[in-house]
C-alpha cells in the first residue's frame, strides 16, 4: 500500500504538468466534433434533396401515365377503380408494362412504353432513380404489380389551393 501511494504521489505531478496539453487537445477534439457534425448535417440535407428530387421525378411520371389511363377508361364509360379489371388478362390479380400496353392500344392512346415500364419498375419504391444504369436496370426488370400497388399506381391527388363556402 505504501508503495502505491508513493506511486499516486508521483503520478499527480504528471497530471499536474499534462493539465495544459490535455485542455489543448479537449478543445481541440470539441473543434472536429463540431466539424463532424456539421458536415455530417449537410450530407444528410444533400440526400434529402436527391430523393425529393428522385421523388418529384417518380410522381411527374406516375402522373402522366395515370392521367392517361384514367383518360381511357373513362372515355369508355368506365371508373378508375374498374381499370385493373379492363388492364389485367382474365383471370389474372397482376398487372405488367405489356398489359398496358395493350390496353393503351385498344382505346387508341399513345404513351411512351419507357415511361410505362419505369413507373412499373419502380412503383415499391416511391422515387425514380437519377442515374441511366439504374434506369436501364430497372427497365430491363419489367415486374408485375398486383392490385392494391396499380391502385396506388393510378390514384391521383388535387391540390386545394382556396377554401370555397358553397
Amino acid at each position: 500500500v505504501a508503495e502505491l501511494t508513493v506511486e499516486a504521489a508521483k503520478a499527480s505531478g504528471v497530471t499536474t504538468a499534462m493539465d495544459p496539453v490535455v485542455k489543448r487537445l479537449g478543445a481541440e477534439v470539441g473543434k472536429l466534433a463540431a466539424r463532424l457534425r456539421k458536415a455530417q448535417t449537410a450530407a444528410t440535407e444533400a440526400r434529402q434533396g436527391a430523393l425529393a428530387k428522385a421523388f418529384e421525378r417518380y410522381e411527374s411520371l406516375r402522373v402522366e401515365v395515370a392521367g392517361k389511363l384514367r383518360a381511357c377508361i373513362e372515355a369508355r364509360g368506365g371508373k378508375a377503380v374498374d381499370l385493373f379489371q379492363a388492364i389485367a388478362p382474365e383471370g389474372a390479380d397482376r398487372v405488367g408494362p405489356a398489359d398496358v400496353k395493350r390496353f393503351l392500344e385498344a382505346n387508341h392512346a399513345e404513351l411512351e412504353e419507357k415511361k410505362v415500364a419505369q413507373v412499373f419498375s419502380v412503383c415499391g419504391q416511391g422515387f425514380l432513380p437519377d442515374t441511366e444504369d439504374e434506369e436501364a436496370a430497372a427497365s430491363e426488370a419489367q415486374p408485375t404489380i398486383g392490385r392494391e400497388d396499380f391502385v396506388r399506381l393510378i390514384r391521383v391527388y388535387c391540390k386545394v389551393a382556396k377554401v370555397v363556402i358553397l
